[in-house]
């Protein structure tokens, strides 16, 4: 199954969502493991010890370093990064590109669907999301 670490910085909401709508999924929240406050290497580092994919917001720094770790042969599991966007295409194509590129270079195929998965279920949420405040204008 695929283990999931939650970020520091990502969004409750985001995370209160994906839990309600994929029962059973492995996500564990920096904040709930006393992780909170390291440095994004650390993280990196504890994740990949725990066979976790990080979920962040962090694209600035959490990308460079995870790279830092591919290119050291460091063990990394894998990252998504969850980005800002009203454009729920743009926001898929941005995913779908990430995961092609990880599942050609580092990660099997089943990983990348997985991804990809995970994806359509936040785009989702973006969507009941935005539904549900139209319904209250």
């Amino acid at each position: 199954m695929l283990s999931l670490l939650a970020d520091e910085n990502l969004d409750g909401n985001i995370v209160r969502g994906v839990l309600r709508r994929v029962k059973g999924l492995n996500l564990a929240r920096v904040q709930d493991l006393g992780l909170s406050g390291l440095d994004d290497p650390t993280i990196l580092q504890w994740a990949a010890e725990q066979g976790r994919i990080l979920v962040t917001h962090d694209v600035q720094t959490v990308t460079r370093f995870a790279y830092e770790r591919v290119e050291a042969g460091l063990p990394m599991p894998g990252g998504i990064e969850v980005i800002s966007s009203d454009d729920e295409k743009a926001l898929a194509k941005h995913y779908q590109k990430r995961f092609e590129k990880l599942s050609n270079k580092h990660k099997p195929k089943k990983l990348a669907r997985a991804f990809r998965d995970l994806v359509d279920e936040i785009l989702e949420l973006c969507a009941l999301k935005k539904d549900k405040e139209s319904n209250r204008s």
